[in-house]
Parts: structure tokens; C-alpha cells; sequence
């Protein structure tokens, strides 16, 4: 169903942008930029879509008109050249269809999905990114691809949109146009250098009129501000337009074909840095081009523009490819190295692998490998518990030799190859090692063999001794590589290998497992430990325990919601593995939900470590559960090359509704085999763009060597605090706050989440080139940039302005800054341009707080600061920028720019007397001027010797002159930009 909002003539356009979670471009399949041409987007339609071949010619003429007009708003630079489309596998299998490689919808960069319930077929861009940072997907729903005349009626072109959502997608861009009270900084109006009434936009040069978004009435002033009420909105006229740019604001107008950039040349597209929009917010006033240009697609001299003689096609090449049945190759290290403790370890979890984890329907094959490489399994369909034991019964039971991973992959591939008539092609490979090479053939020996046989490898690094082209093998075949430290104070082994199925959902058309939860219990001798799991309503179906040892056995007592025991004595469901040290409970039919609590003893003399794991399928596929997922922005961090951190994302949510105020924990294994705890926030601060929107994320940086760490996230809402986000009736991006059925703006609502527990693996990030320098200052990371600096109240009569931010920390977003560095300017260009020389605030300046006293990182902090003296004006207009220090004298980059009018009360009222007093007294003089004229025309007239017969008669006569203002109302109807 369409939701969209028509107001009189008018349709709300929409084309969204949102800076909420997902999987970080990291994952996404990789897009070339080279010859002018772009090579490897992937477009997946999900799995849920009704099969309609119709949207398959869509998506391909939307793209071709897309890459045309993209090719020329970027001044003949680059256009698409190759689009892969990704047929659902739950559509018929046709010939045209190739098999998928390492394409799938987790890793696509536009996918085709049923209606986000925030936006309904609003198309948007989600980003979790800063200014430049490629953004996750592009989101189009069926209804707003194949409703043609619906869709471009309200966003025009789809073409052109598919534009603007790449600008926000590939180079990091973000709106020019009012998105919402919400973004920080982000107004519909303002007042320009010489106080006149702007809307929001880019550029100045587009044309239009300012009207009351619900009742299209004339829009009422605020007197102390300035401004227009919060429902007032710029609405640009569709015929008429003169402006060139941009495509951020309005690439619906027909004139628009370029970005907002800072050529003087072509000033009807120049940029807006007064703008108070999201992109000025973000890119610190700098242009959509300018930020364009230094994306890594154009710097260096690549894909300059093409001579206009050339005659260039842009018309794309589209494959079409589907995913065939999941087929997966387990590749196990068994050289010398493995012996003992990490055999154990590797055995456990793969038989929970395949014992509970891997869906029915797959086909699963087991290679070993030391310095030769054997097949033990050859594919075989999993269709039920029986055909899982068989596998597991073939596990390699010893370990001994050298290591060729060269050997073992091949032989994987051979393995798939073997199976009927299906290629390797989309085959995977989960390949665990703990040492380097130490046989033929290598790694470097099977590259083109990898190639052809277009697997994907996920990739365990087992210990970092492990080969360091693992990473490799994982990145360049589209795979997933994890770490495990060996440490007993990690999980990471069991969660990486549930990741490698969970991470991928659509490759499955069944039920697959939900990780609740992952952890280690440390048991001292003699003694027990009581722990407890939250099942939430959603899940039930296939509900397990395990629990693993690596020394002496415990035993386990598991309690139920309703208080019944499970102990040893329940054979059919309590289940003990003594060769493998597990302990498995697998609750029948649908679980209760609620706390299940579980009690492991300890009767040994020594200590004991013990691996819990939790997981559940949820009960009906009507019923969205709340789902996490995590990720890193980077695999690689080159210390050589800049101390940059890495950033860790958690997104939280229950279908597309995000999860807020959630509790999660990020446990980093260093190479040293200590794990440290990292809290994720989601405040819309320092790593994190966007306050409450389900995604939590933080900096990561305290590296003590080269090597792998490795990452694991859990989420507790065992005390209650979370809650799930949702949106009143007929919110659009228009009305920020939400609109009731009143026309009231309204906030978003929330409602309290179950208690619930969720686990995984955010992967693995290696450092390289790490180095102690004795000489270098201890302190080198500076604090967050702020970008959320508010202008949250004014006075007039007092002078003062009330600031609001979230603080930043003395590194990044940790810890506690040392002062605030606050810039004043009636020029909003001197603190984009030389803020050093603006006017600085000191605690003098300020009533309330103080700048030398910031809070820690993530407080909310205000102060209270006076306008200096030198602005003396009855109407004031100031801009402020923020920045934090350390003690070490590092500085964070400046903040977004916040903005503030102040008019004197009953200023409005004082120019009205003032212009009533004028007209009068002109009325006055000119009702004096006539008379004196009459009475001296009369005069002249009886000085004249006329008969009577001959004296004329005058009457005069009154005319009302009627002045008409003739409203120039553009033809066509009028759209908005939300």
C-alpha cells in the first residue's frame, strides 16, 4: 500500500536518506571503477518477492536511464557498465539464470525488499558513515518499481532518484534538502548574510514558495526568531527552474543535472553553505562535488571526463544469476599443531555445527588436510538428525604432519565439483588452520585454480600463527574470516562457525537458528556457578543447550520459566558426549519463553572452564524476531601508515523497526590472548551518526602488537531497558516528529522489548606495521569530532544563547575530554574556512557551565554563553562551532555549525506602528495638498467675468483605485521536498 501524503495539489516527495545500521560496506561486494565504467553492482531481489518477471525489465530500465543521467551529471566521468542481478531462489529455475557466485542478498548494494514500515516504497540509502563514507544499500520496494506512474509521480524520474540514492550510496553524500528536526543542525528555513528568508536548499538559484505543509496556508512568523511555524515548508516550482543543481535536493526538476559545486562558472548550480541541511552538517560545508571528487573514484587523475566528440554508451550489461541449494565444504587442519587441546576444540564445534546449525536442505561435504590433503565426506544432502551423525562419525580423530593449505582447498574444490551436473561455481569452503604453509601446494600455487572454480572461502584463523593469507583467501573469494585466540576466555571458535550460516539467511529457504547467546563460565574446584538466558516470545522451535569442557566433565541442571528440572536423568533430552566433552539439551516442540536458568558443577579438584551456548528458531515465520548483526568498517588496519581505530557496528532490530537502549557488550581477543570489553552506543556520537536508530557502534584502538583480533558482540536485555522503536500513522521525512490525524506533530513512540539475549561474531581486523616509539608522546588520538551542536533557546533581552551536544571523549569517544574550544561568527564562512581567527568564547562568555569542564563521553553537556559585545544589532544572527581538546593539546576537527536568531520582542510590532505612522502622515499631507489645491483653482475661476448662463458646474467625483496582486503559481502543481 502506498503511503504517501497529498496536499491539495501538492505531493509530498520523498527520497530518503537514513543513517541507521546494517552491514558495513566492508562486507558489500566490490564495485570497480575503472575506463570510466562501473563494473560489479549487485542488485538482489529478496527471497520473500512474489516471482514477476516484470520486475526484472524494470530494474533493468531504471538502471539504464539511471546510468545515463549519472554519466552526465558527472560531467562524462563514469556511468555503469556491468549489473548483476540476483534472481531469489525461491523463483523457477530458467536457463538464462547463471549460477550465483558470491553474490547474495546480504552483500548486495541495492536490494529489492518488501516496504521498510518507516518509509513504506519511500526509496532510501541506509548509511552508518561520515561525510565520504560509502553508504550499506539502496532500498526499493516491488510496488514503487512496477507502479510506474504512482512512483514518478511523486519522485519523479526513477532514473534521476537512482541518482541521488547512489550520491548518498558510493560517495557518502547526505540530503540538501529539510530531512528533520531530528538531525541535529537541520532546519527548513533560515536567514541568510543579509537576513532574508531562505529555504533549505541547493542552490540558490532554485525558485519557489513557502507554504504550510498540511493546510497550504501562508506560513506565520515567529517574532523572536524570525522564522516560519515548524509546519511551513519550501515548495519548489516544477516549471520555470533555471538552477542546474543540485541532485541531493531536487533531481526531479528538469533543469537539474548536476551536483551543487563551487565553480563560479556555472553560479545557478553553485553550493549553499548556509544551507542548515544534513550534508552541510556532516561534510562541514563543503560542496556535494567537492566531496564527490576526492571519493577514491576520481582522485589521482582516474576517470577524468570523456571529450564530448566521443559518442559513449552508457547502457548497461546485465547478468542474471540465482542461488542454487547451500553447499559447504568443511577444509580441517589436522597437522601436528592441532594435537591435543585444539583438536578437541575443533571437533566440538563441528559437530555442533553439523548436529545443529547447518539447515536441512544443504549439502555438506569434510576434507582433512596436513601435508596431504583427504576427502573424508563427500556431499552429502542433509535431510535429518541421521544423516548428520554420519558426518559426524567421519570426523578426523588425530592430528600429525606438515600443513599444505593449498592441498586441503583443493581438494575441497574437488569435492565440489563431484557433485552431478552442478558446477563449483557458489560452493563454499570453511577453511580452519592454525600454522603457516609448511607443504605444496601453497596458497600462492591455487589462486587461478580458486578463480575458476568461483568458490567462496570463509576462513577460521586458528591461534595467529595461523598462515596470514587466510584474510586473503576469505576477501578475494567474497568469504567471512574469523579468530580464535585459543584463549578459554573466548567463544570465538563456536560463534564463527554459527555465523558462517546465520550471516547468510538468504541462502536458505528454511528456519535457521537464532544465536541467543555465547559464553564462558569459569568453575573453581568443588564448587557451581548459576547463570540464566532469556527466550523471547518470537523464538522456541529447536531450542539448545550445549555445554563444553575441555578438561574434567561437569554436570549440568537446567530450570524452565515454569520451574521444571532438567537434569541427567532426562535421556531423551539431556544428552552427554564424553569423547567430545559436550553436554547437549534440546527442548522439545516450542520452548517457554522466559528466563531458563541452568546451574554447572564442578566436582574436581581443579578448575574448570566451561563454553555455553544458546540457540532457538523462532516459532512462526509470521513473526519478526528481533535479530542482531554486526560488523567492522575495516579488516586492515596499517599502523605504519596512521594510527586510525577501528570502528565496531551493532545493529539491534525486529524486522526493519530498530531496538534502542539496548545493553551491548563487544569482547575484542587481542593476539595476546586477553580480551577486553567495549561498551556500543548508539547516542549519535562520535562513531555513531544517529542517535536511537538501532545502531550502536564504537571506536576501537588500544592495539598492543601486530596481529588478528578478533570480535564477538552480546546483547543483554535480561534487565528490561530496551525498547522497541515504532512510528505513528503517515510519518514521512516531512514531519520528523510524526503526523497524527489531527495534523499535530507528535514524537516517535516506543514500547518496552522483552527481555531477550543475542550473540555473534563481528569478524576478524588484522594490524600490521605496529611499532613503539619511546620519543613519541604517549597521547595520540584526539577527540570526536561533535556532531550534534544545537542551538537549543535564545534571549533577546538577556543576549545569551542556550548550546546543547553530546560530549566527546579524550580519545574519540572514550573517555573525558580536557576543555572545549567554542568559535563565534556572524560569517558562517569563517568557521567553515579559518576558524582560528572567529571570535573565542571564554568562561567569561559563559552564564551557565563551563568550557574548561567537559563531562565524560556520551553525557549530554549545555551551556549558556552571552553574544559578544561587538555584535550590536536589534536582530541578531550568529554561528557557533565546538571542538574538544585533550590534555595533551590534541584537537578533535571542528563540529557542524549550529546557528541562532535573536529579534527583540515586539520588534515585528514596533516596524508595523512605524510604517502605519508613515502612510498616515502621508495620507495627512496629501488630503492638505488636494484642498489647498481646489481652494486656490476656485479663486482663479471667480476672478474670471463669465455670464451666469456661462458658469459651469463641477462635480467631482471619487475613484477607488483597486490594487491587484496577482499570485505567480506555478503550473503543473507544486512538490516538496521532505
Amino acid at each position: 500500500m502506498w503511503t504517501c501524503a497529498v496536499i491539495r495539489i501538492t505531493v509530498l516527495s520523498v527520497c530518503v536518506s537514513m543513517w541507521i545500521g546494517g552491514r558495513t560496506s566492508a562486507e558489500r561486494a566490490t564495485i570497480s571503477a575503472q575506463a570510466n565504467e562501473y563494473k560489479g553492482l549487485v542488485i538482489a531481489i529478496h527471497n520473500s518477492i512474489q516471482e514477476d518477471d516484470r520486475l526484472i525489465e524494470r530494474i533493468k530500465t531504471v538502471f539504464t536511464t539511471g546510468s545515463e543521467y549519472l554519466f552526465n551529471a558527472l560531467q562524462r566521468r563514469i556511468f555503469w557498465k556491468q549489473i548483476t542481478i540476483l534472481i531469489p531462489k525461491t523463483w523457477s529455475v530458467k536457463p538464462e539464470y547463471m549460477a550465483a557466485k558470491d553474490e547474495s542478498f546480504e552483500r548486495a548494494h541495492v536490494i529489492i525488499d518488501n516496504p521498510n514500515p518507516d518509509w513504506g516504497n519511500n526509496p532510501y540509502t541506509q548509511q552508518i558513515g561520515g561525510c565520504g563514507k560509502k553508504g550499506e544499500y539502496i532500498h526499493l520496494t516491488p510496488d514503487y518499481l512496477l507502479d510506474k506512474d504512482t512512483s514518478e509521480y511523486i519522485w519523479g524520474p526513477a532514473g534521476r532518484l537512482l541518482v541521488h540514492e547512489w550520491g548518498h550510496l558510493r560517495y557518502g553524500l547526505f540530503d540538501e534538502y529539510f530531512t528533520s528536526y531530528e538531525d541535529p543542525g537541520v532546519k527548513p528555513f533560515y536567514l541568510d548574510r543579509r537576513e532574508r528568508l531562505q529555504g533549505t536548499r541547493c542552490s540558490l538559484e532554485i525558485t519557489g514558495i513557502n507554504r504550510n505543509g498540511r493546510s497550504f496556508a501562508q506560513c506565520t512568523i515567529n517574532r523572536r526568531t524570525g522564522l516560519p511555524e515548524e509546519e511551513c515548508l519550501f515548495f519548489p516550482d516544477l516549471e520555470g527552474q533555471k538552477a542546474t543543481a543540485s541532485v541531493m535536493f531536487a533531481q526531479y526538476l528538469d533543469p537539474v543535472t548536476s551536483w551543487c559545486h563551487n565553480n563560479t562558472d556555472d553560479p545557478s548550480g553553485l553550493h549553499n553553505r548556509e544551507a542548515p541541511n544534513r550534508h552541510n552538517s556532516m561534510c562541514n560545508g563543503r560542496s556535494t562535488f567537492e566531496v564527490i571528487l576526492e571519493s577514491n573514484d576520481f582522485t589521482g587523475k582516474k576517470n577524468l571526463p570523456l571529450p564530448p566528440e566521443d559518442n559513449v554508451n552508457t547502457v548497461p550489461y546485465f547478468r542474471l544469476v540465482q542461488r542454487r541449494e547451500r553447499r559447504v565444504v568443511l577444509v580441517l587442519d589436522v597437522s601436528g599443531s592441532m594435537e591435543g587441546k585444539p583438536l578437541t576444540q575443533l571437533l566440538q564445534v563441528c559437530t555442533n555445527y553439523i548436529r545443529n546449525t547447518i539447515d536441512d536442505g544443504s549439502y555438506l561435504g569434510v576434507v582433512k588436510f596436513e601435508g596431504i590433503a583427504e576427502t573424508l565426506v563427500d556431499l552429502m544432502l542433509i535431510d535429518g538428525p541421521q544423516i548428520r551423525e554420519t558426518i559426524i562419525a567421519n570426523l578426523p580423530t588425530y592430528a600429525g604432519g606438515r600443513t599444505s593449505i593449498g592441498g586441503g582447498v583443493l581438494k575441497g574444490i574437488e569435492v565440489l565439483s563431484n557433485f552431478g551436473n552442478e558446477d563449483t561455481t557458489g560452493g563454499y569452503i570453511i577453511l580452519v588452520s592454525d600454522g603457516e604453509e609448511t607443504s605444496e601446494p601453497i596458497i600462492d600455487d591455487i589462486w587461478g585454480d580458486i578463480e575458476l572454480a568461483g568458490v567462496v572461502i570463509d576462513t577460521v584463523a586458528f591461534s595467529d600463527k595461523a598462515d596470514k593469507k587466510l584474510e586473503s583467501l576469505a576477501t578475494k573469494t567474497g568469504g567471512l574470516s574469523f579468530f580464535f585466540s585459543g584463549n578459554d576466555d573466548t567463544t570465538a571458535l563456536y560463534d564463527a562457525f554459527t555465523s558462517t550460516i546465520t550471516k547468510r539467511p538468504g541462502e536458505s529457504s528454511n528456519n535457521l537458528p537464532i544465536q541467543l547467546y555465547s559464553g564462558v563460565v569459569k568453575i573453581p574446584s568443588k564448587a557451581a556457578k548459576t547463570d540464566s538466558v532469556s527466550l523471547d516470545s518470537a523464538l522456541g522451535k529447536m531450542t539448545l543447550f550445549s555445554f563444553t569442557w575441555t578438561t574434567n566433565e561437569v554436570s549440568v541442571i537446567m530450570t524452565s520459566p515454569d520451574g521444571i528440572e532438567i537434569s541427567i536423568n532426562d535421556v531423551d533430552i539431556y544428552k552427554v558426549d564424553r569423547a567430545l566433552k559436550m553436554i547437549s539439551i534440546k527442548i522439545p516442540e516450542i520452548a517457554q519463553s522466559g528466563k531458563w536458568t541452568y546451574v554447572i558443577s564442578n566436582i574436581h579438584r581443579s578448575d574448570e572452564v566451561v563454553n555455553v551456548g544458546v540457540k532457538s528458531e523462532r516459532k512462526s515465520m509470521d513473526v519478526e524476531p528481533i535479530l542482531l548483526r554486526s560488523q567492522l568498517d575495516s579488516t586492515l588496519v596499517d599502523y605504519s601508515q596512521g594510527r586510525a581505530p577501528v570502528i565496531i557496528y551493532a545493529e539491534v532490530t525486529r524486522g526493519y523497526h530498530a531496538v534502542v537502549n539496548a545493553s551491548i557488550i563487544a569482547f575484542v581477543d587481542n593476539t595476546e590472548g586477553y580480551t577486553e570489553q567495549l561498551r556500543l552506543l548508539d547516542n549519535g556520537a562520535g562513531s555513531d551518526i544517529t542517535k536511537n536508530d538501532g545502531i550502536y557502534s564504537s571506536y576501537y584502538f588500544n592495539f598492543t602488537s601486530d596481529g588478528r583480533y578478533g570480535v564477538q558482540i552480546k546483547v543483554d536485555n535480561s534487565e528490561g531497558s530496551a525498547k522497541l522503536r515504532t512510528r505513528v500513522n503517515g510519518r514521512s521525512r516531512a514531519f520528523p516528529r510524526g503526523v497524527s490525524t489531527d495534523g499535530r506533530i507528535s514524537e516517535p513512540t516506543y514500547e518496552d522489548a522483552e527481555q531477550f539475549n543475542r550473540a555473534n561474531s563481528a569478524g576478524t581486523f588484522e594490524v600490521t606495521g605496529y611499532y613503539t616509539d619511546p620519543n613519541a608522546p604517549l597521547d595520540v588520538f584526539a577527540p570526536s569530532r561533535i556532531i550534534d551542536l544545537e542551538v537549543v533557546s535564545t534571549s533577546h533581552e538577556h543576549r545569551t544563547v542556550v548550546l546543547q551536544w553530546t560530549a566527546t571523549g579524550n580519545n574519540f569517544d572514550q573517555g573525558t575530554a580536557a576543555e572545549y574550544d567554542l568559535r563565534v561568527s556572524e560569517d558562517i564562512n569563517v568557521l567553515y574556512d579559518d576558524l582560528e581567527t572567529a571570535y573565542k568564547l571564554e568562561n567569561d562568555d559563559v552564564t551557565v557551565g563551563d568550557l574548561t569542564a567537559p563531562l565524560a563521553a556520551g553525557l549530554i553537556q549545555r551551556i549558556t554563553v552571552k553574544i559578544p559585545s561587538t555584535v550590536d544589532k536589534t536582530a541578531i544572527k550568529i554561528s557557533f562551532s565546538i571542538r574538544a581538546l585533550d590534555n595533551a593539546g590534541n584537537r578533535g576537527d571542528p563540529s557542524n555549525v549550529a546557528t541562532a536568531t535573536l529579534y527583540a520582542p515586539g520588534a515585528d510590532a514596533v516596524v508595523i506602528i512605524v510604517v502605519v505612522f508613515v502612510v498616515l502622515v502621508f495620507l495627512i499631507l496629501l488630503v492638505i495638498a488636494v484642498c489647498v489645491g481646489i481652494v486656490l483653482y476656485r479663486k482663479k475661476q471667480t476672478k474670471a467675468k463669465t455670464s451666469t448662463a456661462e458658469r459651469a458646474t463641477f462635480t467631482t467625483k471619487a475613484t477607488t483605485a483597486t490594487v491587484v496582486v496577482k499570485k505567480n503559481t506555478p503550473k503543473g502543481g507544486l512538490k516538496v521536498m521532505v
